[in-house]
């Protein structure tokens, strides 16, 4: 999987203490930015004390990591002290969240507007390396929604990550490479791990996932679910399933 990565901010905030894994999960959150495409705005602002606040990586709107914390030297503030969640039948509370889970940040409003794909792609990428690395399943009980680990304790909360779904990034995370090809008219993946479905909306089950540069043929497009203001899939013509034209190029 490759996706580009910025460590410009790397490090660089106030807002952390000392510490490494195990980490036991991951917490989601989307950063209710009034400026989502300039991502530079939330990772400056949490530069300071206050807000008090950080988090390992924020993932921007074009796809791009921006590494935050290094989760082998430092506890990011992410979850906040009116926490508690359940990891392996282990209730942990407060700082203790913090101390045991990364926290992740999609950079969007928070009003219910859809990450993108990009955005979505390179989340599941660093889910799984992440998970391959400190040895964390990407299910549901591992993967924790910010508003669901205030749920117990502050319940008008309010409600992040809005962008995703938990079952959308375990799906993501667990597809498999599929091939695309057959006859007709040819396209070109711009993305990696760009998910296919069963079709052509968000809601259909994920078949698997492409990589950046594979081509395939399609046999036909169907207007679906709007997908980053793209309302147009690509059927493949092996039959395998759709995927969203925001991701892919024709080519012949």
């Amino acid at each position: 999987m490759s996706y580009t990565t910025n460590t410009e901010w790397l490090n660089k905030t106030a807002n952390k203490s000392p510490g490494h894994a195990p980490w036991l999960g991951v917490i989601v959150h989307e950063t209710q930015s009034p400026n989502p495409d300039n991502p530079a705005g939330t990772l400056n602002y949490n530069l300071k004390n206050p807000p008090g606040t950080s988090y390992h990586d924020l993932i921007g709107r074009d796809g791009v990591r921006y590494r935050y914390l290094d989760a082998d030297q430092y506890v990011a503030f992410h979850a906040g002290v009116n926490t508690r969640i359940w990891i392996d039948g282990v209730q942990m509370d407060g700082g203790e969240v913090n101390s045991l889970m990364l926290g992740i940040e999609l950079d969007g409003a928070c009003d219910g507007t859809p990450a993108t794909e990009p955005q979505l792609a390179t989340m599941a990428a660093l889910l799984n390396e992440y998970g391959a690395l400190y040895g964390i399943p990407r299910d549901a009980e591992h993967l924790i929604m910010h508003s669901q680990a205030v749920a117990a304790i502050d319940p008008d909360y309010r409600s992040d990550a809005r962008c995703t779904t938990i079952d959308e990034l375990v799906a993501r995370c667990a597809a498999g490479a599929v091939s695309l090809d057959a006859y007709g008219r040819r396209y070109r993946v711009r993305y990696d791990r760009s998910v296919v479905r069963e079709g052509p909306a968000r809601v259909f089950p994920i078949v698997g996932y492409v990589d950046a540069g594979t081509e395939f043929l399609a046999d036909s497009i169907k207007f679906g679910e709007p997908i980053d203001g793209d309302d147009q899939w690509v059927h493949a013509s092996s039959g395998v399933g759709f995927i969203t034209a925001t991701v892919v190029e024709r080519i012949g």
